[in-house]
């Protein structure tokens, strides 16, 4: 989603905003461990909950990492893009820092989808993977029947074969994209490879047949 919509226009801009979110977001983690930050000692107190102690050496390479950033963040190219999140950041209550598309004006992933012209696919894909990451979608780790309930195994398979087409078209498509926007001599050489090394296997993708999982008699 993200590769299309930086494709789809002022690419170079949306680009910037992306590599200074994550800079940023580096930094917030650099400065939690330096001492009188604002973030470093809710950041002690919660680590040392599980014997985590910040040693001399993380400060001082964390202050090096933060030199660095902010050397990078001060170049013009860069240091208005770095503003924009301040700006932005500054308005939220309490202050906080948002995802690297909110200050080029969408408010959300599934803005972004919509925009792209991928919201079915959204909807498809990262809600229904959403729920089955955080464990909020029971169907996907058990099965009920009657008297009986079965626990599928962690390492699943059941659903690979979808997963894995879905992944590699897209990947191929976002290729095929890159490619003739900034290497555009090499896509013939990208079709020629496909056909050789790639789609048979992908056409003909081997079939898995699972079966197994705890079973509780109820």
């Amino acid at each position: 989603m993200y590769i299309n919509w930086i494709l789809a226009g002022d690419s170079q801009r949306k680009a910037q905003y992306y590599s200074v979110h994550n800079l940023r977001r580096k930094r917030l983690w650099a400065s939690r461990t330096q001492t009188g930050s604002p973030d470093a000692a809710e950041f002690a107190a919660e680590m040392g909950k599980y014997g985590l102690n910040i040693t001399t050496e993380l400060q001082e390479k964390s202050r090096e990492q933060m030199k660095e950033i902010d050397r990078i963040l001060a170049l013009p190219e860069l240091a208005s893009v770095n503003a924009d999140f301040d700006a932005v950041r500054a308005k939220r209550k309490p202050p906080r820092e948002v995802a690297w598309y909110v200050p080029l004006g969408p408010r959300s992933f599934a803005a972004i989808a919509r925009a792209t012209g991928h919201a079915a696919l959204y909807v498809l894909l990262y809600s229904v993977a959403s729920e089955v990451m955080h464990s909020s979608s029971e169907d996907q780790h058990v099965e009920f029947e009657a008297g009986k309930l079965t626990i599928k195994p962690i390492r699943f398979l059941g659903g690979f074969e979808p997963v894995f087409r879905f992944s590699v078209s897209i990947a191929l498509d976002l290729y095929r994209k890159i490619l003739h926007e900034y290497r555009y001599e090499e896509l013939p050489a990208f079709s020629r490879k496909y056909l050789e090394q790639w789609q048979k296997q992908y056409l003909n993708f081997l079939k898995i047949k699972y079966e197994g999982g705890a079973v509780i008699t109820i």
